[in-house]
């Protein structure tokens, strides 16, 4: 937060795209690949799957509040705390958003239906 909020939040925006362009490609795939990738392999891999595992639960701001503020002891920081693990959570949810928007059906027919718009505007 040397920056501030401004450039954490925008910071942040820009990684929950990213996540969730990972997420949308690993949701696609087999549960239980990444599964049988948590068990077996060198230490990396285990962990990126056991994140990747992450992107199937619900909830998952929900968990990572409660990770954050009660887990790790965010709740001893007093409101620095609270507004972190709240912050980390609403990341999270930002990702949960945008999985959402990346595969729903129509997003594909919108993107088409502005790019055409667009291209005729430009004549």
């Amino acid at each position: 937060f040397n920056k501030g909020l401004v450039p954490w939040l925008a910071k942040h925006n820009s990684y929950s795209t990213m996540e969730a362009h990972e997420a949308v490609r690993v949701i696609s795939g087999s549960l239980w690949e990444q599964v049988r990738r948590a068990k077996r392999g060198d230490e990396a891999s285990r962990r990126r799957a056991v994140k990747n595992l992450s992107f199937f639960l619900p909830f998952r701001a929900l968990a990572r509040f409660c990770y954050m503020y009660f887990l790790r002891m965010g709740m001893l920081d007093g409101w620095a705390g609270f507004h972190y693990a709240a912050m980390i959570s609403m990341y999270e949810y930002w990702i949960e958003l945008k999985i959402r928007d990346e595969r729903r059906p129509s997003r594909e027919a919108t993107e088409r239906l502005v790019e055409k718009m667009l291209a005729e505007a430009a004549r």
